[in-house]
């Protein structure tokens, strides 16, 4: 059975062939970030992961049924149509029918609150648990770092179990030129950069459109700069690569939640922050995958089921503070906790296509169409 992405707990051969006539095929799985198929000559039989961490396309024509990581795959065997899979649901599609069966995505909405001390530990568990899931087995990690919270608390848990290198991208004069150094220095990481050129920015970024199917500057510039991380992690013979996506809609790092709170108070704010997380898969995720796999397997840490569950559980002062405007609150109290020195834990969240600068650039420069033989 083709499987893109990873089963973070070992299945024989025989346990994988039934998993998707298992009546609870995620308890069957367990955790993982991963598209799987299994077919014979009528039809084909699919499945992604409940948060959606790997891409998945499908297709049908009267006589092929088709099913990609990338959606152009499908459109260069002919198939007029394309879909894409949700995450969570195993879907059958043959020349006979289609069948599909929906798993529970449900995420739990706030309770009551747990003990104020038990909190920051229970997210430092559940990141361990995640992180040395990803790491079986790997020996050199490349972690995608701007100096900020998110990559700063990954390279912290992470070094437990691997050596970490820093990897930072970035143009003159940035913000994360200056921190990502700063930072690196502070917490003790070897950390390999690249000061990327307008011009050679602007050629990653025409490029990222063809691949990713996106044109938006910000979605241009976090792919391209992810793209030439993965890029360099490879080069520097990472095993693995970790990004930070995720954490922001699960602690409330954004400021429109902000927005949302004042306006419209907890409820519609924590709403929103469930929808983020259920809209990651095509709003970051796919994006993302997209720019890495060229040199390397996107993975995301924060993108741990049990991780999700818990935040959905937890209530608004958590995460946000609407008097002292603070965000992410829990993120950073479990970072401290972690060994993440205060002025890094406590630092103002910078978004990626800004602090590296592309977003600068990409809004002067960037050509939204193609290049010239580059095709989507």
């Amino acid at each position: 059975m083709p499987i893109h992405g990873e089963l973070y707990q070992d299945l024989d051969a025989k346990a994988q062939k039934e998993i998707l006539k298992s009546q609870n095929v995620l308890a069957t799985i367990g955790e993982g970030a991963y598209a799987l198929v299994e077919g014979d000559s009528n039809s084909l039989s699919f499945l992604r992961d409940p948060l959606g961490t790997r891409p998945l396309f499908a297709g049908k024509s009267p006589n092929l049924i088709g099913v990609a990581s990338e959606r152009k795959a499908l459109r260069v065997l002919g198939l007029p149509t394309v879909s894409v899979i949700s995450p969570g649901q195993v879907q059958r599609i043959g020349f006979d029918n289609e069948q599909e069966k929906v798993m529970p995505r449900t995420l739990p909405k706030e309770t009551s609150s747990p003990k104020a001390p038990s909190a920051p530990e229970e997210v430092i568990r559940l990141l361990q648990r995640s992180i040395k899931l990803r790491l079986k087995g790997i020996g050199k990690l490349g972690i995608a770092f701007s100096g900020g919270l998110d990559s700063s608390l990954l390279s912290c848990i992470a070094s437990q179990y691997s050596e970490v290198l820093l990897i930072s991208v970035f143009t003159r004069g940035s913000h994360d030129q200056i921190k990502a150094r700063s930072a690196a220095r502070i917490l003790d990481f070897e950390l390999v950069e690249m000061e990327v050129s307008k011009e050679e920015l602007i050629k990653v970024g025409e490029k990222m459109i063809c691949i990713t199917e996106h044109d938006r500057t910000g979605d241009v510039s976090i792919a391209s700069i992810l793209h030439l991380a993965s890029c360099l992690a490879r080069r520097e013979r990472c095993e693995r690569f970790f990004v930070g996506q995720l954490a922001d809609e699960l602690f409330g790092g954004y400021h429109r939640y902000i927005s949302t709170l004042q306006r419209l108070g907890t409820r519609a704010t924590l709403s929103e922050m469930e929808a983020d997380v259920k809209n990651a898969h095509s709003a970051n995720f796919e994006r993302d995958e997209a720019a890495v796999s060229p040199c390397h397997e996107l993975t995301l840490p924060y993108a741990s089921l049990p991780l999700v569950t818990y935040c959905f559980s937890l209530p608004m002062k958590y995460k946000i503070d609407l008097e002292s405007a603070r965000r992410k609150i829990l993120l950073r109290d479990a970072a401290q906790l972690a060994g993440v020195p205060e002025e890094i834990a406590m630092a103002p969240k910078k978004a990626l296509q800004y602090s590296s600068g592309a977003s600068k650039v990409f809004r002067k420069h960037l050509n939204p169409h193609p290049p010239r033989g580059l095709s989507l």
